[in-house]
């Protein structure tokens, strides 16, 4: 079991708790985030900063005017209202579209019609960089701090430290060796990527399976750290937290989106986009996956996402959310996970049409010169 960190006592209201809690989680998100060995991990990893950054604005605002149930707390508003402005406007605003689109839903960006959202994938994911992250949270520290006077609670002092410990972890078992060689570049980000030799498959199909390699990797990739970070706080708790979601991620991309999923959020999964490819091979191995997908697993891991891993819940204390997080069932993100994996393992392997998902996984030492073949002139 993960020992949970107390919170001094305070009469404060649950919003100021929820906004210390976010604020914690993105200086452990932005810690972690340096750790990694290279900026293509370093991204993943620092992806819920941006989660915790929008849901601390909404709790930070909310914990502002909660001030006022106070008495001689004026002083504090006034002090407290122009930093959640700059905060909103100059730190996370410009960023925004990193939580919507990329951390905790994956959606494109731009116009998907004519491929700017590519171009503005790209260039959002190049924002993710360890100066942005690093000042998003130090700048919700200093809100978050204002508020704790405020309230009379403990400050945030510092990012969380990494213990020697954890360090070691981390280099043993935190992360998989670089590849040798080149990638192919059939994920979303690869163009970004110096050692990915970009390949793009056109179409919806296409795209969908850009975005099914961009979560896989990143399931992968936290997966690792999980294991590495097993008895390191807040650094477990926040990539619990961030696999639930990206577990999800995964499972809508593929099979389905949650019931009552607004028609702006709406997006066909591969297997939706599959159905109308007369005579797809991938058809019977994806329905077969889903029918086999475990409900009960799936609603642990979607209520785990929708209560910490893509926003704080409205309805749940933080002590609520820490036993959430304490209780996890982590065999219920391998039950899902496993589908997922199998399915798409079967289907690449059958079915041409996913042949970008067939190279996810694969290295090219090197590249040889070739000549023309016979016939081609200039």
């Amino acid at each position: 079991m993960i020992p949970q960190t107390p919170l001094a006592p305070t009469t404060a209201p649950e919003s100021a708790y929820r906004a210390r809690l976010c604020a914690a989680y993105m200086a452990a998100a932005a810690v972690l985030a340096g750790e990694a060995p290279d900026d293509f991990r370093r991204r993943i990893i620092a992806r819920p900063a941006f989660v915790y950054a929008h849901e601390f604005l909404r709790w930070a605002r909310c914990a502002k005017n909660d001030l006022k149930r106070l008495p001689n707390r004026r002083h504090a508003i006034r002090r407290i209202e122009p930093m959640l402005t700059r905060f909103a406007r100059h730190d996370y605003g410009p960023y925004e579209a990193i939580r919507h689109r990329i951390a905790a839903h994956r959606q494109p960006i731009g116009d998907t019609s004519d491929g700017s959202d590519e171009l503005a994938t790209a260039a959002a994911w190049l924002d993710i960089s360890d100066a942005t992250v690093r000042i998003l949270a130090d700048d919700a520290r200093t809100v978050w701090n204002a508020l704790a006077e405020a309230y009379d609670m403990p400050r945030l002092t510092s990012f969380p430290p990494v213990t020697p410990e954890l360090r070691q972890a981390l280099d043993e078992t935190g992360f998989e060796p670089a590849p040798e060689g080149l990638v192919p570049g059939v994920g979303s980000f690869d163009v970004t990527r110096p050692d990915a030799l970009w390949v793009r498959q056109g179409g919806d199909i296409g795209r969908r399976q850009r975005e099914l390699v961009d979560a896989i990797r990143s399931v992968q990739v936290l997966s690792r750290l999980l294991h590495a970070t097993a008895t390191h706080e807040p650094y477990w708790r926040v990539n619990v937290a961030a696999v639930a979601a990206e577990t999800s991620t995964l499972v809508e991309l593929l099979y389905e989106q949650p019931p009552g999923t607004s028609p702006e959020h709406r997006r066909a999964p591969l297997l939706e986009l599959v159905r109308h490819q007369p005579g797809a091979e991938a058809l019977p191995i994806l329905e077969a996956g889903l029918a086999a997908l475990d409900r009960a697993a799936l609603a642990h891991v979607r209520g785990l996402r929708n209560a910490i891993g893509a926003h704080v819940d409205d309805d749940c204390s933080v002590a609520d959310l820490m036993s959430e997080l304490e209780a996890v069932d982590l065999a219920a993100f391998d039950t899902v996970l496993r589908n997922c994996f199998d399915a798409i393992s079967r289907a690449r392997a059958e079915d041409a049409l996913l042949a970008t998902l067939a190279m996810a996984d694969r290295t090219m030492a090197d590249l040889r010169r070739i000549g023309d073949p016979p016939g081609l002139s200039y």
